[in-house]
């Protein structure tokens, strides 16, 4: 029992520290969705979503698709 005590301790331990370290780029969204409302087919809608780098690194946005 108490090897499994240390092992978590020690897995948490790490973890902490790992998730500490500098450099790291940060994404904040502050208005994640947002609706459009009723659509009639084949209109054209279109909406900018701000997307902020709080972290102290670039941000590289490789991928973004609609869902």
């Amino acid at each position: 029992m108490k090897k499994f005590l240390f092992f978590i301790l020690v897995f948490f331990c790490f973890k902490f520290l790992y998730s500490q370290e500098e450099g790291k780029p940060q994404v904040t969204v502050p208005e994640a969705t947002h609706d459009m409302g009723d659509v009639l087919k084949g209109t054209k809608i279109e909406y900018s979503f701000v997307i902020k780098n709080t972290g102290t690194s670039p941000l590289k946005i490789i991928q973004a698709r609609p869902t």
